[in-house]
């Protein structure tokens, strides 16, 4: 019997509200990316433990300049019944964020 599921829904909202208040208007700036996305990380991180819900989670964020050049993005993982992914894309005004969030239950262990 599985205890606590990952919820990708909750997590993708998460995500969404924290994107969209780092990047807000920002114009893309090669040279701030890395700090968004520390912030982007550390932030979705720090909302999800603060939850006190039984999961380890591995987070990235990819962000790249809109300029017409494809992206593409792939994730697997080998999970139980209880963990999950949950893959976001926010579309800021100058760049495109994607973040990937995999949601690893504690409760088996």
């Amino acid at each position: 019997m599985v205890d606590v599921m990952f919820a990708p829904e909750e997590v993708t909202n998460t995500v969404k509200d924290i994107v969209e208040a780092i990047l807000q208007q920002d114009e893309y700036d090669v040279n701030r990316v890395s700090k968004w996305q520390e912030m982007i990380v550390e932030d979705v991180m720090r909302k999800l433990a603060s939850q006190k819900k039984p999961f380890k989670y591995m987070i990235t964020a990819s962000i790249m300049q809109k300029s017409g050049a494809g992206l593409h993005v792939a994730c697997s993982a080998n999970c139980d019944q209880a963990d999950g992914i949950s893959m976001t894309r926010v579309d800021a005004r100058s760049m495109i964020c994607i973040v990937v969030v995999i949601g690893s239950s504690l409760s088996g262990l």
